[in-house]
């Protein structure tokens, strides 16, 4: 993306220690936290859509609703749908059945782990499957950068996932160059009525949104396998 020359004024205004964020600077740990836990302890938040069995919408309070988007970790509501996302990583994840506890079995990012060549495979009776793979794009939202959260396309959305991806790379841009819309859509199968994730795009980034982006994907690529994003452990795999 070409970079815009600034002004002296605009310059000291951006790098001012009064306009800048969390988000401007490294992600290192904050003071007193140095030895506090591994970097692998880091769990982000993920953008959960909420489907007509989600716990949050089965609730009589009547607080949430299908097709509502949250952050896993702190159930509110997104601020905004608009998003740029920063890094991808693909993750894969095997849930316990639900007749058994559910929960969370196993997770990894090694696509050749033979638990995943094994587990992605429909069975001979066309079982669904054992392994469930995600597309996970490292993401901020909303025009002020708030923490980054993990967006994950799997199963019915898992196509909308790839066309994000092939967007980003057919633009010959970095993946934060631009910025992107979901688009929560009800559909249904023979399974019933349920929610997917699709996407739009929204155009390009401004220089500053750009040099706020470039920052945080510097901080993240180094660990981007290391990043784990919040999975509850009821094995609520339908409403991811």
């Amino acid at each position: 993306m070409p970079r815009e020359k600034q002004s002296a004024s605009s310059k000291a205004m951006t790098t001012s220690p009064r306009n800048t964020t969390a988000m401007d600077r490294p992600m290192v740990p904050p003071r007193g936290l140095e030895m506090g836990s591994d970097r692998d302890d880091l769990v982000l938040p993920r953008v959960k859509l909420l489907q007509p069995l989600s716990p949050e919408v089965q609730d009589a309070r009547g607080k949430y609703r299908a097709g509502m988007l949250i952050n896993s970790i702190t159930g509110l509501p997104l601020e905004s749908e608009e998003f740029v996302p920063i890094i991808l990583a693909k993750e894969f994840v095997k849930f316990r059945p639900r007749e058994t506890g559910g929960g969370i079995e196993w997770r990894t990012n090694d696509p050749m782990d033979p638990r995943v060549q094994e587990g992605i495979l429909f069975g001979a009776g066309g079982e669904r499957l054992e392994v469930v793979a995600f597309l996970n794009f490292i993401s901020v939202f909303g025009e002020d950068f708030g923490f980054p959260m993990v967006l994950p396309f799997c199963k019915s959305s898992y196509k909308n996932g790839k066309k994000l991806y092939s967007l980003a790379r057919l633009s010959r841009e970095d993946l934060f160059a631009r910025r992107y819309r979901l688009l929560p859509k009800k559909t249904q199968n023979d399974l019933g009525t349920f929610w997917v994730l699709d996407i739009e795009l929204v155009g390009q980034v401004s220089p500053e949104e750009y040099r706020r982006a470039e920052l945080l994907f510097t901080s993240l690529a180094p660990e981007r396998n290391k990043i784990v994003s919040h999975l509850e452990e009821s094995g609520e795999g339908e409403s991811l």
